[in-house]
């Protein structure tokens, strides 16, 4: 008996007349590269600003919301101990406390 595997398709060509599908791929790549650094860079109001900009360059693209969830759903674990290590890790102000494990 064997088991379905889900098929991560991340990054597949979705053909849509959209302005972000007309740029060149170069450019893409470079834009793709300045978010991701502008990312890891990023404070907690910074992060805000690239959320919604993210947000923007989704509904330009013309693709359904709902295919950029179901491609980030294998990641789930992976964004959510990113987030407790983000939360616990680094510095900041104290929001809670709970025993010795400080949340900034």
């Amino acid at each position: 008996m064997s088991q379905m595997v889900n098929n991560i398709n991340f990054g597949q060509y979705i053909p849509v007349e959209s302005q972000i599908h007309q740029l060149d791929p170069r450019t893409k790549i470079f834009i793709t590269l300045i978010l991701l650094t502008a990312t890891i860079k990023a404070s907690f109001l910074e992060l805000g600003i690239l959320y919604i900009l993210g947000l923007v360059l989704i509904i330009k693209s013309r693709i359904a919301m709902r295919y950029y969830i179901q491609q980030l759903r294998p990641f789930r674990f992976i964004i959510a101990v990113s987030m407790l290590l983000q939360w616990v890790l680094t510095k900041g102000n104290v929001l809670a406390r709970v025993g010795p494990i400080e949340i900034t």
